[in-house]
Parts: C-alpha cells; structure tokens; sequence
C-alpha cells in the first residue's frame, strides 16, 4: 500500500457495495462530509485501488462473503506500521449474516459495525473517527521511518570510522619503524648519533604527530569529511621518507636497495605522512 500515488489516496475511503445505489448515494453523503471516496465494482478492483493506498474501506454485508476471504488475506500482508480499518454495513434484522460477519470480523481484525438504515451523521462520523485512527498509523510509519534512517546514519558514521581507524593503525607503524632502528643506532654508539639520524627522527615524529591529529578529529571521521594535507614536496624528499621507513626491514630481509633519482628538483603533492606499507616484504623474497 506504498508508492507514487496522490497523497488524497492515502486518506480516500473505498467503498464495496454491489446491490443497487447503495455505493452512489454513499459516496454522495461522505463526500458532503468532506471525505474522499472511490467506487470499487468488485473484489479485484478493491484488491488494486488497495495497492494506491486508502484511509479505510468500506464493506455491504452483501459483498462480505465473496470479498471477505481475499480481503483477508491481502491485509494480512500489511506492514507492521498498518492496520486499515474495514466498516461493516449490515442489514437490518439478518440473523442468517450473523455468522459471516463474525468470521469476517475474526479474520479481518479492525473492523467497525453499523446496521443499515445508518443516519447520515453516523456513517459521517463513524468513516472521521476510522480515518483519524488511520493518520496515526502513518505518523507511526514517519516515526519508523525517521528512526530506520537515524540508524543507517549511525551505522554508516561506524563504518567510516572503523575503515579510518584501521588504515591509521596502520599508518602509524610505519615512523615507528625507523625511529626504533634510530634508537638502536644511537645505543650502540652511546647516543652520539649523527645529524642525519636527529632529523631523520624529528621528520618521523612530525608524521605522527599528524596522524594522531587525524585520530582526534572525531566529528570529521563520523561525517567522512578526513582532510587530506596536501603539500608541495620534493620528489627526493619522499623516496627518502619511504626508504627511512622500510629500511629495517630491508635490512632484516637481507634485501639491498639502489635508488637512482634522475631529478632532484621535480615535485609531487601529496600528504608525506600517508607513506607507502611495506607490507610484501618477506626474507630473502
């Protein structure tokens, strides 16, 4: 009962009443009363007009018997959200109907009884009282749906965070290990290390220092707006960074590495702490 229709769709009454002009002078009266309606000649028809939305139905107990079992069964595909309520016209004094309604009644669950002759400010009534019930079911689908998409929202700010979270647990390795093969130098040669290992080490720290930046920026990973810093940096100055961070594992692996850079002067943007993994390397591969 979703879909593109005009919106009057979702609060019309469809009226199945198939003896004489009881369906004409119906829809005569409700909509003096204000309220939308539309003729179905049988079953089918209500079946389709069903699936355009409708605020309510209403059944003759004449039609209650062909139409009671596939009504039956097409509102208990409803969604959650909605129970469309069904008014019941019967006929005066017809004990023999008694029975039928009852299980229609049963099947069918909200349905709303009057006994024809009806007055014209019963039925009017009655039909208001049904449609008002049945905005509360569309607020309670807004409501639902409102909350399904708060969720998706969450789920997608977690799933951000998580592939952000990931990358830069990685990320944060790679100055750890040259800073570590730093520290070992410098215990070897009793802390006199050469000025190349110092900046080596300051550069590296620098990197750190703007993933964990990165890893503060909360509100920016939910939203998936990460900045990426971008600088203008020489070429050699990122092969250089790149190789200080594989290097111990270079060494470990007995790998040896030769780097022929052709021009100094050429530039790259980019984000120099973003550095290459070295993960691939294996010993002796």
């Amino acid at each position: 009962m979703n879909g593109p229709w005009p919106a009057y769709h979702q609060r019309r009454v469809l009226i199945l009443a198939p003896t004489g002009r009881d369906a004409s002078l119906t829809r005569t009266v409700l909509k003096q009363g204000g309220i939308e309606c539309d003729i179905c000649r049988d079953c089918d028809m209500l079946l389709r007009e069903l699936d355009h939305g409708a605020g309510a139905v209403l059944l003759a107990s004449e039609a209650a018997a062909p139409a009671g079992r596939a009504l039956s069964a097409y509102l208990a595909r409803q969604e959650p959200w909605s129970d469309l309520p069904v008014l019941l016209l019967t006929r005066q004094g017809a004990e023999q109907d008694r029975e039928a309604i009852g299980r229609l009644a049963a099947s069918i669950g909200n349905v709303f009884i009057l006994e024809r002759p009806v007055k014209i400010a019963a039925l009017t009534n009655a039909v208001q009282s049904l449609l008002r019930a049945r905005d509360r079911q569309y607020r309670a689908r807004a409501y639902l749906e409102e909350r399904n998409e708060a969720v998706l929202a969450l789920q997608e700010g977690d799933r951000r965070k998580d592939e952000f979270l990931a990358t830069l647990a990685h990320e944060l390795r790679n100055p750890l290990a040259p800073i570590r093969n730093a520290v070992h130098i410098l215990r070897l040669t009793g802390g006199a290390g050469e000025p190349p290992i110092y900046e080596m080490m300051e550069r590296q720290i620098g990197h750190m220092v703007r993933l964990v930046d990165d890893l503060l920026e909360v509100s920016r990973i939910t939203r998936g707006k990460i900045e990426l810093r971008r600088d203008r940096t020489a070429l050699a100055d990122i092969v250089r960074t790149a190789v200080e961070t594989v290097r111990p594992l270079l060494e470990t692996c007995g790998h040896e590495l030769v780097i022929d850079i052709i021009s100094r002067n050429a530039l790259a943007s980019g984000s120099q702490c973003r550095n290459p993994n070295n993960r691939g390397l294996t010993p002796g591969g």
